[in-house]
């Protein structure tokens, strides 16, 4: 296993989910909950960090309650403001956090996924 770096040089760095995407004849299996699962497992356990950062697009509503249920809190200090986002024609996107704990149960395989993928 890979030594984990001494927490001053881990200060300035934060784990940070992005581009999760599931293939639209694969969703509503599970998959997408089980690939964060396992980011949640890797973050936790391997790099033993205790929180992830993500994004979601606002008008992705699927995603936006995804990251809600699993218990993904809204950081509104990180928004864009509203004249920027017209003025550069920016997405709504709103930033996220949850705080994880110790992953003591691993995450459904994708294999054992419904259906082919």
């Amino acid at each position: 296993a890979a030594a984990v770096e001494e927490p001053a040089a881990r200060d300035a760095l934060r784990p940070y989910l992005c581009n999760l995407s599931v293939t639209a004849s694969a969703r509503r299996r599970g998959i997408a909950g089980a690939l964060v699962s396992l980011c949640e497992q890797v973050v936790a356990d391997a790099w033993a960090y205790r929180e992830l950062y993500l994004h979601v697009d606002v008008n992705n509503t699927p995603a936006a309650q995804l990251y809600s249920t699993r218990g993904y809190e809204v950081l509104p200090e990180f928004d864009v403001p509203m004249w920027r986002r017209r003025i550069f024609d920016l997405p709504y996107i709103r930033y996220h956090c949850k705080q994880l704990q110790e992953v003591q149960t691993r995450p459904r395989a994708l294999s054992e996924m419904d259906g082919p993928l």
